[in-house]
Order: C-alpha cells, then sequence, then structure tokens
C-alpha cells in the first residue's frame, strides 16, 4: 500500500520525483499544452490546449479538479525570446 495515497497535496519530493520518471516519448505528445498530472506526478491524465479547455477535459474524464496537479508542458522548440 502507498505511503502517500491519502495526503493532499503530494509531498514535492514524491510528486518531482515521479514526473521525472515520466517517460520523454509520453510527454513530447503535450507539448505546448496545459495539462493535469495525477496527483503524485505518475502520470499525465488530461490536456487541453487552454486552461479552460483542460478544465472541461478534466471533467469529462470523470476526474475531480482539486485532486489534480496543474501544468503546463512547453515546446522545447519554442522560443520565447524577441
Amino acid at each position: 500500500m502507498d505511503a502517500h495515497k491519502d495526503i493532499w497535496p503530494p509531498p514535492a519530493d514524491l510528486f518531482n520525483d515521479n514526473c521525472n520518471k515520466i517517460p520523454v516519448e509520453v510527454v513530447e505528445k503535450y507539448y505546448g499544452r496545459h495539462v493535469a498530472y495525477s496527483w503524485d506526478g505518475t502520470s499525465i491524465v488530461a490536456s487541453g490546449g487552454s486552461y479552460e479547455e483542460l478544465r472541461e477535459n478534466i471533467k469529462a474524464a470523470g476526474l475531480d479538479p482539486a485532486r489534480v496537479v496543474y501544468g503546463y508542458v512547453d515546446d522545447p522548440d519554442v522560443s520565447f525570446l524577441g
């Protein structure tokens, strides 16, 4: 049984460690998109082109919007410097 299962918010070190284990092949599908991570950072559970679309997709998936971690996956090939 996971000792951190019922802890909210999840411990930051646990979340970060787990996010870093998500394979690049998975993450690259979300370049340039808003994402929702599982509470423990082990997976990306929803995405959207905008924050509003992400929220809609979280609800459509039957997930509790208050029990996911919101983020954005930058496209490494896009520069925001002028």
